[in-house]
């Protein structure tokens, strides 16, 4: 009498890799997804973290504080800058601009430009600056950046918002793609 065989045919083996295949590729799409929500809430969390920050020292220095884009970490860029990342800096001549000499306090990477946006709106939205008493200047604008994935889809709630106003409050929520 012969031993039972241990192991797999070549049918068996040929018809579980078909199906682990069909599987990989129902899988990969919704972790390409998954990957860009976490950039897009990373980036978020980050900005949201920079603007509380930026409030919080100018009311311990009591000075004004500012928070740019840039991508040197030296000097401000435009508000397209944003996804390079952004300084934080106490901005004694309060142009909303860093000077050599005024204090860098703190740097954040931003989401580059891989699959991340950052779309800023409102009077001024290429620097946040908060005086002393922590409000933004100007007083009177309500500044907005927009966090969302490139291949987001329009309607679809997948970006997030921060809104800066005048008073120095920041409020942060979901919004669908633009």
């Amino acid at each position: 009498m012969r031993p039972p065989q241990a192991g797999f045919t070549l049918f068996e083996l040929m018809v579980g890799i078909a199906i682990a295949g069909l599987l990989m590729g129902l899988a990969v799409p919704s972790f390409q997804e998954y990957g860009r929500n976490a950039r897009v809430i990373a980036a978020h969390n980050d900005l949201s973290t920079a603007l509380h920050y930026s409030r919080s020292e100018a009311i311990r220095r009591a000075a004004r504080v500012s928070l740019c884009p840039s991508s040197s970490f030296t000097h401000c860029g435009d508000a397209t800058a944003w996804p390079s990342g952004w300084f934080a800096f106490v901005d004694d001549n309060a142009d909303g601009q860093r000077q050599d000499g005024e204090e860098i306090l703190r740097q954040w990477q931003g989401p580059g430009s891989g699959n991340v946006a950052v779309d800023a709106a409102g009077v001024g939205a290429e620097s946040v600056t908060f005086t002393a008493m922590g409000r933004a200047q100007p007083a009177m604008a309500t500044k907005s950046y927009v966090i969302h994935s490139t291949s987001c889809q329009s309607g679809t709630a997948g970006a997030r918002r921060i809104q800066v106003n005048g008073i120095g409050a920041v409020r942060n929520d979901r919004i669908d793609c633009p």
